[in-house]
């Protein structure tokens, strides 16, 4: 078993080989020859990419300095008091809680509801006096 197989593979060779020179016979020479000349322009591209590539790494190089180190030390001191609890601001809230124009709107919503017969423009910025005086705000 040892004896045949260096025979196989010379065999194998031979068979590839043959079957590659059979197929270059079968598409010609001129067409061997465009994928030759295709092959080696790739490879000359390629090789040209990659000289171009250390040139240009070369220039884009960063020759600064290097930053200064800054060593800082950290110290804690152990306490055992509490720490003191970190106040929130109070909120702010506008005048009588609410805004001035939901004010204005629920004021316009009732003075719209209290005559069912009569058309009142909604988009009205002033009302005819009703007899109160006072703020809306």
């Amino acid at each position: 078993m040892k004896d045949i197989l260096p025979v196989l593979l010379v065999i194998l060779a031979l068979a590839v080989v043959g079957g590659v020179i059979f197929g270059l016979w079968l598409i010609g020479r001129e067409a061997v020859m465009v994928l030759a000349g295709l092959l080696v322009g790739g490879l000359a591209l390629a090789g040209i990419i990659a000289a171009s590539a250390l040139p240009i790494r070369a220039w884009r190089k960063n020759d600064a300095k290097p930053i200064e180190r800054q060593v800082i030390r950290e110290v804690r001191i152990l306490d055992s008091r509490p720490q003191p609890v970190p106040q929130l601001p109070p909120p702010t809230q506008p005048p009588f809680g609410v805004f001035p124009e939901l004010l204005r709107a629920s004021y316009q919503a009732g003075r719209l509801s209290a005559r069912p017969g009569e058309a009142i423009d909604a988009e009205v910025r002033e009302l005819p006096a009703d007899g109160w005086d006072g703020d809306i705000t």
